[in-house]
């Protein structure tokens, strides 16, 4: 039986992207690593606020605990059991089930908002004819989300990776735009940032195994494990936050396992 995986998009390729308009990301390809393009993420932040405080969503999905639970399951099913053909004895099943759970139960714990799901600075772009100002692409697959799950898709995507210092300040931007603009982003951006962290790695974790069942529909497993784009990037970001929170650390451990890496003490988010 197929495991479809929720209706969470990865990331879309140049084609996708609206012309003339120049995509979040096209800019900040521009951008040196030692000069982090702020000002644009602010107006991409300033963009995302404003959709979601003028959206209105009364016909479209909720991202429940059973869909973000899917999601997960699809990262079990299609990359560890398709891709890497990990057999899983019953103590790594039971750390499976209950890291996929916990991530679900994190996400939940965050009150709903208009989600647009594919906020990446792939999908974020600014008009030509503009010299400020960013635009929401439309979003097939928008629904009823965690308030958590848009910055996380903005500030951790897999094809723009900045030091973590950098995500902090734009999520601190967000935040303190999307508390003044009456957004249930909570009065703590120490909580706000952890739950920041756990929707993007259910994210993450849902996008690699939706990239393991690309690959096995379109046949490129048939004689083997095929190179997966963007996997490294989002195991990268998967392992890094697994290392911050103890709750994920068997997680971790049984990605190193399958994966088969030794862990050095910890990750640091940033370019890999």
């Amino acid at each position: 039986m197929s495991l479809t995986p929720p209706p969470i998009p990865v990331p879309q390729s140049p084609a996708d992207r609206l012309a003339p308009d120049l995509s979040l990301l096209a800019l900040t390809a521009q951008a040196t690593p030692e000069a982090p393009p702020l000002a644009l993420y602010v107006a991409a932040v300033d963009a995302l606020v404003q959709w979601q405080t003028q959206t209105l969503l009364p016909d479209q999905p909720t991202m429940d605990a059973a869909v973000l639970l899917v999601g997960l399951q699809g990262f079990s099913h299609w990359y560890l059991g398709v891709y890497r053909k990990a057999a899983l004895d019953a103590t790594a099943q039971k750390v499976l089930d209950t890291a996929c759970a916990t991530i679900a139960a994190q996400c939940q714990n965050w009150p709903t908002v208009p989600v647009h799901q594919s906020f990446t600075p792939a999908r974020v772009a600014r008009r030509a004819a503009e010299d400020t100002g960013f635009g929401v692409l439309p979003a097939p697959s928008s629904a009823i989300g965690p308030v958590t799950y848009d910055i996380a898709t903005l500030v951790r995507d897999p094809e723009r990776v900045w030091d973590e210092s950098f995500v902090l300040e734009v999520t601190i931007r967000y935040w303190e735009r999307a508390r003044k603009a009456g957004l249930p982003v909570g009065q703590d951006f120490g909580e706000f940032y952890r739950g920041m962290e756990w929707t993007g790695l259910q994210r993450h974790l849902t996008l690699v195994g939706q990239l393991a069942c690309e690959a096995a529909e379109a046949g490129a497993l048939t004689t083997g494990p095929a190179e997966l784009p963007g996997a490294p990037v989002l195991l990268h970001y998967i392992l890094a936050t697994c290392s911050r929170y103890i709750e994920l650390k068997p997680l971790m451990r049984l990605i190193e396992r399958i994966e088969g890496l030794e862990s050095a003490g910890g990750y640091a988010f940033g370019r890999v």
